[in-house]
């Protein structure tokens, strides 16, 4: 499977880039768990992960993604990304990382996303530079 995984996460990235939620979601499997760190608890489902997706392209419309590096073996992926975007004309650049664990029909059954907080939230004005 990975082969498969990475194919899978290459799609992501190509769909991501896109702002294209539904052709996220397709991609993920009907129970997905999806975790990152500024949720207080995970999105379970693909309505749920359609509608951050929705939220986060309104926010950052010209967000682009670029891949870092891709590992995978047997039915798990990691995936490090740089992504570039603005927000209310602030220049935004952050470096994420995800787990992901596929299912048997190689569909992400969970994917659990990594990133520094208090940078996003200092590039985004929020948070003061120490």
């Amino acid at each position: 499977m990975s082969d498969r995984a990475r194919e899978t996460v290459e799609r992501l990235v190509e769909a991501m880039n896109n702002h294209d939620p539904q052709a996220v979601v397709e991609l993920l499997a009907e129970g997905v768990l999806f975790w990152e760190p500024t949720y207080s608890e995970p999105r379970r489902g693909r309505d749920a992960v359609r509608r951050e997706l929705e939220g986060f392209f309104a926010m950052l419309p010209d967000i682009r993604y670029t891949t870092e590096i891709i590992l995978a073996e047997g039915d798990r992926a990691l995936h490090e990304w740089t992504y570039r975007a603005s927000y209310e004309g602030r220049p935004v650049e952050l470096r994420e990382c995800s787990a992901i664990h596929f299912d048997g029909g190689g569909q992400m059954a969970e994917v659990r996303v990594y990133f520094d907080r208090l940078t996003l939230l200092r590039q985004l004005g929020l948070a003061p530079d120490l």
